[in-house]
């Protein structure tokens, strides 16, 4: 991280905001971690005749399903009303979120418990058109892929403690609820000294038809072939992410023959990694707005995964009779080249995003910003969503891990392409490279 990306950590115009972000996906991550450990390992604490599987399934959909249904309103409100006082009452909504869910702890009440995940995502999608959108009402163009360099690096890092420490819920409550009430004071503090919005339009409307207003949502942003043409690459960049991370810990367990300890090793390096690559951007792009790296970034990723599946098969053929713990694995031959893989893969994945996010914000009207953040924020939760339907249906045709991962690496490539062509880039070396790949594929087929 340079000195210019510390420097605006010190200015009004983006700290505090950063700071209310931070807090707030940590705490939708500490809560769904913990919500996860408790239905795998303290099951027997609630009264249900759901599985284990059946609920650590179901808790990220809860989480992520509201997307679907209240970014069109969320996108509306933050355009009509002052961003910061809206962040302050999403805040302070988390607050009461929090409280709910300390009677469904301490109560074991698995209904309160998932209504308060639920209420965790509708406050989230609530509140992401708002950090997407006022970035650049306050910055100036030059400082967007800094400002998403660090808001991009600490998302990742936040999802990664937050749902590390969720694994304190299957010891005990009392330290979960310490820790989310802290972290969402200091959220809330934080949101008290973002700057007002520089863009407010009072007149609009608000559409309370979700459905209708949606449908208008969508319709709109397609029609703006450049800014949705990027949706479609950012909601690509979430298809990968959400394969990567639900394919590691039958990854772990069922090919590589190793326990917990490892795919929280797995987890970390790609959290960090990601955070990793995002801090790159600065020193990458400077201040330029551009996707001319996007060919390379998403080459790389196909690359690291084909490699990490050859070497996970590898280890896959070994014959032991129990799990291996970390220590265990990083002894085994191809470990080193696992975790290498797994860490550039998730390099590039943050190198990728950024200069995205800061298009979306930079060639997005501002009276109509925070709805297009508003519709970036629908098309990725379907994009997510898909990828758990893709895993699913991959699994039910009978397809291993290693081959489900090998088919998305290999679809990455044909995506990578022609993304990459229908993006608003220069003519450089890259959009020819992918040019040639792409006649030379499509062309003999032909």
């Amino acid at each position: 991280m340079s000195s210019n990306q510390f420097s605006l950590l010190k200015d009004r115009r983006f700290l505090p905001m950063f700071i209310t972000q931070a807090c707030g996906c940590f705490n939708d991550n500490l809560l769904k971690g913990a919500l996860i450990m408790l239905f795998t390992f303290k099951l027997s604490l609630f009264s249900t005749s759901l599985s284990s599987e059946m609920l650590v399934a179901l808790a990220p959909a809860l989480f992520v399903f509201p997307r679907l249904i209240f970014s069109s309103l969320a996108g509306q409100i933050a355009d009509k009303y002052n961003k910061a006082r809206v962040a302050i009452v999403v805040k302070a909504a988390e607050l009461l979120i929090i409280s709910i869910s300390v009677y469904g702890f301490y109560y074991h009440s698995l209904d309160v418990l998932l209504i308060s995940l639920t209420l965790m995502g509708i406050h989230a999608t609530f509140f992401g058109p708002v950090k997407y959108s006022i970035l650049p009402e306050h910055l100036e163009k030059k400082e967007l892929i800094t400002a998403n360099s660090l808001v991009e690096g600490a998302t990742f890092l936040t999802i990664l403690v937050g749902t590390l420490l969720g694994g304190l819920a299957v010891d005990g409550i009392g330290s979960i609820l310490f820790i989310m009430f802290f972290v969402g004071i200091i959220g809330f503090l934080a949101s008290l000294y973002i700057l007002p919005s520089t863009h407010v339009d009072p007149e609009i409307k608000i559409n309370w038809n979700i459905i209708q207003e949606t449908y208008l949502l969508i319709k709109g942003v397609t029609v703006k072939r450049q800014i949705f043409r990027t949706m479609l690459g950012i909601s690509w960049f979430w298809f990968l992410g959400a394969c990567i991370l639900t394919l590691t810990p039958p990854l772990t367990k069922n090919i590589l023959a190793c326990d917990v300890s490892v795919a929280n090793l797995f987890m970390a390096t790609f959290s960090i990694a990601v955070a990793f690559g995002s801090g790159l951007c600065n020193r990458i792009f400077a201040t330029e707005i551009s996707t001319k790296y996007l060919f390379i970034t998403l080459l790389g990723i196909s690359i690291a995964g084909i490699d990490l599946y050859f070497a996970s098969n590898y280890i896959g053929r070994m014959k032991i009779d129990h799990l291996r713990d970390v220590f265990k694995f990083l002894g085994t031959k191809n470990s080193w080249r696992i975790m290498f893989d797994l860490f550039v893969m998730s390099c590039c994945l943050g190198i990728y995003a950024v200069p995205l996010y800061a298009s979306i914000q930079h060639y997005s009207a501002p009276a109509f910003r925070s709805r297009i953040v508003a519709a970036c924020n629908l098309i990725d939760s379907t994009f997510m969503i898909g990828s758990s339907l893709f895993i699913m249906a991959m699994s039910t045709l009978g397809f291993s891990v290693t081959n489900i991962l090998l088919i998305v690496f290999i679809m990455n490539i044909f995506v990578s392409i022609y993304i990459y062509r229908i993006l608003p880039v220069s003519e450089t070396i890259h959009r020819k490279l992918t040019k040639k790949i792409w006649d030379l594929i499509f062309g003999a087929a032909g």
